[in-house]
């Protein structure tokens, strides 16, 4: 019972981790643009479908390759919608970027279907660690490194600065 209890806990965690990622892109973009961004979990999902199709024809290297396709998708939709919000109330661009998510989720489900599509890890990230009675595949252990990377990267200048914290 406790083993159960451990590993959940443990899967719960690298799930707080790719969440944190999800966290990190929206602060990004919220600071830098003011725009409450509503469908930047549907860009995520676009660029999990996009890595899927891409690594059918190139193998991994897909992987690399479909955040450039999620960019110009996003570059479009940053001419054609959100650029005229800045000037506009903060409801308008939640508004506009929900209705955006729908649209995005609409496009995914017409053309990969509304059925999850399974992705393996690459080579270098497949097999099992085991922590006493926790198992963790590799491919959760890389995620969990990779948001923690990220995440200190973000938070470091905070961290390192010199003015007083209260």
């Amino acid at each position: 019972m406790i083993d159960a209890i451990l590993s959940q806990l443990a899967n719960g965690l690298v799930l707080g981790f790719l969440y944190i990622l999800i966290a990190v892109g929206l602060s990004i973009i919220f600071g830098l643009l003011g725009i409450v961004n509503f469908a930047h979990g549907a860009f995520f999902a676009l660029g999990a479908y996009f890595a899927i199709t891409l690594t059918g024809y190139l193998g991994w290297p897909g992987v690399v390759l479909a955040p450039f396709g999620v960019a110009a998708v996003g570059a479009l939709c940053e001419i054609a919608l959100i650029k005229r919000l800045y000037r506009e109330g903060p409801l308008l661009s939640l508004i506009v970027t929900f209705a955006l998510a729908l649209l995005i989720e609409a496009l995914i489900r017409s053309v990969w279907g509304s059925m999850g599509l399974p992705m393996s890890p690459p080579a270098f990230l497949t097999g099992l660690v085991e922590f006493g009675p926790i198992l963790l595949t590799t491919y959760r252990l890389g995620l969990v490194s990779f948001a923690r990377a990220v995440a200190t990267r973000k938070c470091w200048p905070s961290w390192a600065s010199t003015f007083p914290r209260s």
